[in-house]
């Protein structure tokens, strides 16, 4: 079994490289929950979102966005993360974090439609044969 140190020496040092990493975004999801909470008990009070009328929602969002973008930039050059030797600001935290694509974020879905019939032809590398192009004809009938 030789390497087997250099394996777990490797394993460990990208342990700790993942946990660094996303140190970063569990700091700043923690701050933006805070903005968020201030935000809505600055607009609502002890009321929740679905107290407000549904007229008044949009413009009730509106506030509660503009609180939070506030809050968020008043503590951008407070320190949020001591990690003993090094401290980071909200803003660098935010840099430094992993960015999410928009498939993480639940802000895209994409459906992928495919002929039946083209991808069988297309699998039968494009196949002239007379029989073959009148039975995937009759199978799309059906």
């Amino acid at each position: 079994m030789r390497g087997k140190g250099l394996v777990q020496f490797f394993s460990v040092a990208m342990i700790l490289v993942c946990i660094y990493q996303l140190s970063f975004n569990i700091v700043t999801t923690r701050v933006e929950s805070r903005a968020q909470s201030y935000a809505e008990s600055k607009v609502l009070g002890a009321k929740s979102i679905n107290d407000v009328p549904a007229d008044k929602r949009d413009s009730v969002n509106s506030m509660v966005r503009y609180f939070r973008q506030s809050y968020l930039d008043s503590i951008g050059g407070e320190k949020v993360f001591n990690l003993g030797l090094v401290s980071f600001t909200y803003q660098k935290c935010k840099e430094q974090q992993l960015s999410l694509g928009l498939d993480l974020q639940g802000g895209m879905n994409v459906v992928l439609q495919v002929s039946m019939k083209d991808l069988i032809k297309s699998l039968s590398g494009n196949n002239t044969d007379p029989v073959f192009l009148k039975s995937l004809d009759l199978a799309d009938e059906k």
